[in-house]
């Protein structure tokens, strides 16, 4: 009975001491934090005369010129993080100037021997922070770095730093490819990170669209549906009749930003198609494009299957003047489909209801009394 008692108490005090020791060291971290921002406020102020220089003299043609008086490395610290901050703000002959005085105060070079250091960390801030000054020099170095880590949260920060820094289209060419080598399927982030480039990325996701990989056509198609005259090509064109959805959809949304299919005649013919995603982008195009020869086509699409298509159908209806209005109304006392008039007269009600926004624009007060006239004309009264 004794020994269990002794051993007992024994673990007690073992718990005790463990939770002693926790509590210093949660106390000298939060001593540590605080004595940390602390400083970093300090040398803020301090160099406040000096933030003051770069922004009156950021566009000089001359550069910039370093602090005149000795820096320790947690002021530097501070200041490059300002810097940092301030090149993700700024482009042109600013940001130029801005990374010239990273180069110049030394914290590339800093940076890149940081970045051979053996412990992952310290190389991902490494990382992150040669990314934020656009170091070319660090491109190779990070795409190995790249290369030999686990997929993880850390993988995007390196990956994105390589975004930045890149010059060359072939190191861009190979981050996508690793990017896409971890077969996670995060297609959209892939095509955020590529956008971080200066490189003209156009050109090289057009090549993709020829690629047997579908993850890389879908990353190119995700990049140039944000490009804003996308080229298109017969691949694009071919890849609508793909066997995978996801591949039919991206399709489309790059060829509606297209002017060579920014046509009626174009569109319409795939608002029988078997997807309605691809009817809901469509039906969207088509109002977004404003030619009232899209009011017959949007108004028939109001019956369509999926409630997406015909909620996008009625919103279309109302971008193209009294027309698509007036269509919209004839559409909402039409008994031929319930689905079809249901729609119009909720999307009615909710535009009638909401009244004028801004009472000040003349525009839409004209706007509004002659819809509202129109929409009289059709109902007796108006539930305000």
């Amino acid at each position: 009975m004794y020994p269990t008692l002794t051993i007992a108490i024994i673990m007690i005090y073992i718990c005790i001491a463990i939770i002693l020791v926790g509590l210093v060291v949660l106390f000298s971290i939060k001593i540590y934090s605080m004595r940390k921002e602390k400083l970093e406020k300090y040398y803020l102020n301090k160099n406040k005369e000096y933030f003051k220089y770069i922004l009156i003299n950021i566009d000089s043609q001359i550069g910039l010129m370093a602090p005149p008086v000795f820096i320790n490395n947690f002021e530097m610290k501070v200041i490059q993080r300002k810097l940092v901050e301030w090149i993700e703000d700024f482009k042109g002959k600013s940001r130029e100037n801005l990374i010239g005085l990273c180069e110049e105060l030394g914290l590339i070079t800093k940076e890149l021997e940081r970045l051979k250091y053996p412990i992952t960390s310290i190389k991902v801030d490494a990382a992150y922070y040669l990314g934020g000054m656009r170091s070319e020099k660090a491109v190779p170095i990070m795409i190995e770095f790249l290369k030999s880590v686990k997929y993880s949260s850390v993988t995007f920060i390196i990956a994105r730093a390589v975004a930045k820094c890149v010059k060359n289209p072939e190191d861009l060419k190979e981050l996508t490819k690793i990017m896409v080598s971890f077969r996670k399927g995060f297609h959209d982030l892939i095509a955020d990170i590529i956008m971080e480039s200066e490189v003209d990325y156009v050109p090289i996701f057009n090549d993709f669209l020829e690629d047997s990989d579908p993850d890389l056509i879908k990353v190119a198609l995700i990049v140039l549906s944000h490009h804003t005259k996308p080229k298109v090509n017969q691949t694009i064109v071919k890849l609508v009749d793909s066997e995978e959805k996801e591949l039919r959809i991206k399709a489309v949304k790059v060829l509606t930003r297209s002017n060579k299919f920014l046509e009626v005649h174009h569109l319409t013919k795939w608002l029988h198609n078997e997807d309605w995603e691809i009817r809901s982008v469509i039906v969207k195009s088509l109002g977004n494009m404003g030619d009232k020869r899209a009011i017959p086509y949007l108004k028939m699409s109001l019956a369509d299957s999926s409630w997406w298509v015909r909620y996008n159908s009625a919103k279309s209806l109302l971008l193209l003047g009294e027309g698509g209005f007036t269509a919209l109304c004839e559409a909402a006392i039409e008994n031929d489909d319930p689905f079809k008039s249901d729609m119009a007269q909720d999307v009615l009600h909710e535009e009638i209801t909401k009244g004028i926004v801004n009472e000040k624009d003349i525009q839409e007060i004209i706007k509004y009394n002659n819809r509202r006239k129109i929409y009289e004309s059709y109902f007796k009264t108006i539930a305000m």
